[in-house]
């Protein structure tokens, strides 16, 4: 979305942009899910395998239910009691209409908050750990002997494992507030069944066959000139440290891809293969031939090296697939991209969403560094962001830095592909079920992690514990996510394109029409059932946050109508570019989040999913 986009609405696109905003939100104003103290929609956890009735009667009919599976808690009568029978009324979104039926309390545990817990970066902190109570989580906090944990994070997980969140409070530890999360999950289980299930992928298939593939992509122009020979010491640097065990010596492969721009002597090249590359000399020699020429304005061809790399390159059918980008500048955001970033996400990462284990051993992890000037040029910061949305996936996400900070960018993926050399050891020495352990379905409710109390172990159940959001040493462990609907998403884009064209249809800049804007603002928040009243002060966030149901953190978003009536051309220009980040973002969120549905609803607009709250506006 740009300025020029926004000055060409017409009334009528504005109107349909609100309306559907407007009619998003109807649907909780008049739907039954009831609301917990957090003001999230209340859902229910299923413990273990069980069963939904068609009544709050067990002897009614019934349909089986998986553990962890979760469900939307709607009022159980009239009076807006939360159980009937001491079972729940429970539905697939929050309208009556989506009700499947009645669970039994005794078989679920509350979900009261909005929020998840997914594992943030392993670099330098320690393992997260889970404890029995808060008291036991505080004392670790303080001391940093975590001899009284329950169970911590499982070594060498690198996939989104979540926990949903089920009370918060905050400590002071060391004079600083500190959250401490009530989280839920499950011990581990059997892992076997999940490597047999397709004969392809067979334990002595995996054994004999798995390796780890390294492709570099890497920009190839006249402009990487300054930075070629610096890329390529991190190239090397890599490629030494991932081949220093010899125990997987003929599994580790490194290939190299270079790209350009349109009517240069290539756009994007396979330099060394796979195949070639599995020696480090052929390699090496490669890429010291490697010479940077070529371009002519800024943008290159960057999503077209990378799906050269995913679609020319010969992966190995059963492989830990990297693919590390290193370049300066954005891919052309208009028609002269050869692909789109949507295109190249699908190809690296396929839907995993029906368990398929093949699927899952065919997605590529992206890792990008952006090299070069850190200035805010327009460029650089384009780049910055197509880098991370590379690097962010779909399903896995990658490491991702810039200038600042290519030698922690190194030592981390170092540390991340060494860890890959050593499971492809472990697969080399049979140990497939415990590499199953770690490789559970993506995006999975609840981790499964490796128990330390022994004596508690009960098997594959339900269970719960207290996690710091830091290590003893303040390292970050854990990070938040959001279950977001994909109304809601579209609600605020909409939301989004509706302000900005009432703000730019209320007259020239610095002389603004205030009353008309508040009069449009007001239009969208009487359906929004926002209690405040808007006034020339009110920021814009007190707004948009209603429809996302927690606050929206961008800066971009405190400005008030008083502010913006106000600004200068130029001023209001560059805010309109900062919404419009905002709106690609979502925009991107809504085209590449892992959308899923609830039980056996099939409805896309009624899909939901997991995101990282600070990837949100």
């Amino acid at each position: 979305m740009s300025k020029s986009n926004f000055l060409q609405r017409s009334l009528l696109a504005v109107f349909v942009a609100v309306t559907f905003a407007v009619s998003a939100k109807k649907v909780s104003a008049n739907d039954e899910v009831l609301k917990t103290e957090h003001g999230a929609a209340l859902k229910v956890i299923l413990r273990h395998d069980s069963a939904i009735f068609a009544d709050a009667d067990e002897s009614s009919h019934s349909q089986p239910v998986r553990q962890f599976e979760f469900y939307f808690v709607l009022a159980a009568d009239e009076g807006k009691a939360k159980t009937k029978n001491n079972f729940y009324r429970v539905a697939t979104g929050t309208k009556k209409s989506s009700a499947v039926g009645w669970v039994k309390a005794s078989d679920v545990v509350e979900w009261p908050h909005g929020q998840v817990l997914g594992f943030s970066k392993r670099f330098e902190r320690d393992p997260a750990h889970f404890f029995e109570n808060q008291q036991d989580a505080e004392g670790y906090l303080t001391n940093g002997n975590p001899h009284d944990a329950i169970s911590r994070e499982p070594e060498g997980i690198e996939i989104l494992s979540l926990l949903p969140i089920l009370y918060e409070s905050e400590l002071e530890i060391h004079g600083e507030p500190t959250r401490v999360f009530q989280v839920a999950y499950i011990h581990p289980a059997d892992p076997k069944n999940v490597w047999e299930a397709k004969e392809s992928i067979s334990i002595p298939v995996i054994q004999a066959e798995l390796t780890l593939d390294i492709v570099f992509v890497i920009d190839t122009t006249s402009s990487m000139g300054p930075y070629i020979e610096a890329a390529k010491t991190v190239i090397r640097k890599i490629a030494v440290e991932v081949n220093k065990n010899q125990n997987v010596s003929g599994r580790v492969r490194i290939g190299l891809v270079g790209y350009r721009d349109k009517g240069d002597h290539y756009t994007s090249k396979v330099l060394c293969t796979l195949e070639a590359g599995n020696n480090l000399e052929v390699f090496d020699a490669i890429l010291e031939s490697t010479e940077a020429r070529g371009g002519g304005d800024t943008p290159e061809q960057v999503y077209a090296g990378v799906q050269s790399a995913i679609s020319e390159m010969n992966w190995n059918a059963v492989a830990n697939r990297h693919i590390i980008l290193i370049g300066d500048a954005p891919n052309h955001s208009d028609e002269r991209s050869l692909v789109s970033v949507e295109k190249v996400l699908a190809s690296a990462q396929p839907d995993t969403s029906s368990g398929d284990v093949e699927a899952l051993l065919r997605h590529i992890t992206i890792h990008a560094l952006q090299v070069g000037s850190n200035s805010g040029r327009d460029s650089d910061l384009l780049c910055r962001r197509q880098f991370a949305r590379l690097a962010a996936g779909r399903n896995f996400a990658g490491l991702c830095a810039s200038t600042s900070s290519v030698s922690s960018f190194t030592e981390q993926l170092v540390t991340t592909l060494t860890n890959r050399v050593d499971d492809t050891e472990e697969a080399i020495k049979g140990k497939v079920e415990d590499l199953a352990s770690r490789d559970p379905n993506a995006g999975s409710i609840g981790a499964v992690l490796e128990y330390l109390g022994k004596e508690k172990v009960v098997g594959a159940t339900f269970s719960s514990g207290y996690a710091a959001e830091i290590d003893s040493k303040g390292n970050r462990t854990v990070e938040p996510y959001l279950l977001v609907g994909r109304n809601d998403l579209r609600a605020f884009k909409s939301a989004l394109e509706f302000c900005v064209t009432t703000l730019e249809g209320a007259g020239d800049p610095g002389s603004k029409d205030v009353p008309r804007i508040l009069n449009g603002l007001k239009t969208l928040t009487v359906h929004l059932n926002y209690d405040g009243e808007v006034t020339a002060e009110t920021p814009l966030k007190d707004i948009l946050q209603l429809i996302l149901g927690l606050p929206v953190k961008s800066d971009v978003f405190d400005m008030t109508p008083a502010r913006l009536a106000a600004m200068s051309q130029r001023d209001f220009n560059s805010w309109v570019d900062q919404v419009d980040a905002s709106y690609a973002l979502v925009d991107g969120h809504i085209e590449n989040a892992r959308w899923f549905n609830l039980g056996r609803e099939t409805k896309p607009e009624l899909r939901f999913a997991f995101l990282r709250i600070s990837d949100l506006p």
